[in-house]
């Protein structure tokens, strides 16, 4: 049988009421502006960061993350049991349903502001190239 929509949200994840909200906060689909908390600023003014030593240690988080969710899988772990802290918010807990879902809107969030720095960067470009 289909599982009850009204108790999940983004399958496989579910995950109530309250986090759904912070789900929506940082998915794209949220247009409203969220400001970035300073500890997650990527760089100081005037530094410069290495593209390559982030996209590697971007790819071997994620490929722990895919162990890890696998492991949980084999061990038969019920995430929406196992609680974690926000890592931005101390005293809020979470299961690991929530986070997962969090980590995955947030990501998705991230990866339509590259496409829209890719096409500003190409667009540019290209007029460049005309002009």
């Amino acid at each position: 049988t289909a599982p009850d929509s009204k108790k999940y949200y983004g399958e496989p994840f579910k995950i109530g009421f309250l986090m759904k909200k912070f789900v929506h906060i940082v998915s794209p689909e949220n247009q409203k502006l969220t400001p970035t908390l300073p500890i997650f600023y990527p760089t100081k003014d005037g530094e410069t960061f290495d593209k390559e030593a982030i996209l590697k240690e971007f790819t071997d988080a994620q490929n722990l993350l895919i162990e890890l969710v696998s492991k949980s899988k084999v061990e038969h772990l019920v995430l929406n049991k196992l609680k974690v802290r926000n890592p931005v918010y101390n005293a809020i807990r979470m299961d690991v349903n929530a986070c997962l879902a969090i980590l995955e809107a947030h990501q998705r969030r991230h990866f339509a502001q590259i496409e829209t720095l890719l096409s500003l960067e190409r667009s540019a470009a290209s007029e460049g190239a005309v002009g």
